[in-house]
């Protein structure tokens, strides 16, 4: 018997929920509260852009099954390509390359024994089947006592910093694991951008019965009454849809606000990205992704965004993405565009002098919620999937663990609620 499910959320694990429920045979619809699907991965596109490009960069890697079974499935498989980048890391004024064997046994600022051992470690990583027992070590002490202290604070500490910020010494191993355990060579990108997979997602569950409501921010989740199992949904203004079940996409401060018995004590930091089309490429060499492992650098990571995707999708502009990760109650987060480019510019200059001359247009991405904080043992912690009311379902990112926030993951965890929601029926 066909029954009428809402999916709260157009990210692409509410896409991605909304097509295992469609093809389970239920009536679907999706409700967004921004004019545009994606999420986290959503982006923009200017008129001389031929493609979008993302408010904070995304790829997917090769080894992200998940998300190309589904485009296997939806017959958008043909529009993902993948590519061979340049990743370097920025260390005493140079930029290294480390993610190779080879790479890493080049690094000198490591003796010879201590970049065999760092290898040897990483090996280790890379091949172990699954890793989530590490979650009782920190990776700050697992690292340091298998590689040593000197490769932890050149190669790993400055990154941590960057992404953890205060929180350096307390994320778990299980999380480090996952991030090497997913890693290849190429990575991956969908034609017109991530964006318009969004776009061509709606547009096949669209064709297929499912319906979108953007714009359209749910103000309460409650049950009709104690009689009645049928879920009501406010949507403000005196305007209700009832449903036999729920599934919410959004981070706990979200569903906090809409069903106020859900509470959750994890915690998480929020993101501001950089976006800047330039004239003239910035990387000489063609870098795609830079890892700053200096010490009191103001941001994370340079993604040369145009040396993965032909800057000829951009009207022959070129796009750098400056990344960074803070508590929202960071002073840098109520910095103005201009107050960040300043504050940027004399780092930037270090790794492309004279960049600032190129600048063409520039933006600021705010993500409230960008990135989960994972301590010891935090698989004890995570939050369930059924929620207090029979019938309801939530999946987040604070859901997709040891695994990193991104798109495969997103697509993954979504299925998965999708399908623990048919199993409700």
């Amino acid at each position: 018997m066909k029954k009428k499910v809402a999916v709260i959320g157009a990210g692409f694990a509410g896409l991605s929920a909304a097509w295992d429920i469609l093809q389970a045979g239920h009536r679907v619809e999706v409700f967004e509260a921004e004019k545009l699907p994606g999420g986290l991965a959503s982006g923009l596109q200017t008129k001389n852009w031929n493609w979008s490009a993302e408010h904070h960069y995304h790829h997917v890697f090769k080894t992200d099954a998940d998300i190309a079974n589904l485009l296997n499935e939806m017959g958008l498989a043909e529009n993902l390509f993948f590519m061979n980048v340049n990743t370097r890391s920025y260390f005493a004024d140079k930029a290294w390359s480390v993610d190779s064997p080879i790479g890493l046994l080049k690094f000198s600022p490591l003796s010879f024994f201590e970049r065999l051992r760092a290898g040897v470690v990483l090996a280790f990583l890379k091949f172990l089947p699954n890793g989530s027992f590490l979650e009782k070590y920190t990776a700050a002490d697992f690292l340091q006592k298998t590689m040593g202290k000197k490769t932890w604070d050149i190669l790993w500490k400055p990154l941590f910093t960057g992404k953890f910020g205060d929180f350096v010494e307390d994320i778990n191993m299980a999380w480090f694991w996952a991030r090497i355990s997913a890693r290849s060579q190429q990575l991956g990108y969908y034609k017109g951008g991530f964006l318009q997979l969004a776009k061509d997602m709606v547009n096949v569950l669209e064709k297929k019965g499912v319906v979108f409501h953007f714009s359209t921010p749910i103000k309460k989740i409650q049950k009709k009454s104690k009689k009645n199992k049928k879920i009501n949904l406010n949507l403000g203004k005196n305007k209700n849809k009832l449903f036999d079940s729920v599934l919410v996409t959004a981070p706990s401060t979200v569903l906090e606000k809409i069903m106020p018995t859900e509470k959750s004590d994890l915690q998480y930091l929020s993101a501001r990205t950089l976006l800047l089309e330039l004239k003239k490429p910035f990387f000489k060499d063609k870098t795609y992704w830079l890892s700053i492992h200096e010490k009191d650098w103001p941001f994370l990571a340079v993604i040369e965004h145009t040396n993965l995707v032909s800057s000829s999708k951009y009207g022959k502009k070129h796009l750098l993405y400056v990344g960074k990760y803070l508590d929202k109650k960071n002073h840098f987060y109520k910095l103005s565009k201009q107050e960040i480019i300043k504050k940027y510019k004399p780092f930037l200059n270090k790794l492309s002098p004279r960049f600032s001359k190129n600048i063409e247009k520039s933006w600021v991405f705010d993500a409230d919620f960008a990135q989960p904080l994972v301590f010891q043992n935090h698989s004890k912690f995570l939050p369930k999937i059924k929620t207090s009311i029979n019938g309801v379902f939530w999946i987040s990112m604070q859901h997709i663990y040891p695994w990193d926030r991104g798109i495969n993951y997103a697509v993954r965890f979504g299925r998965k609620a999708g399908n623990t929601l048919n199993k409700y029926f």
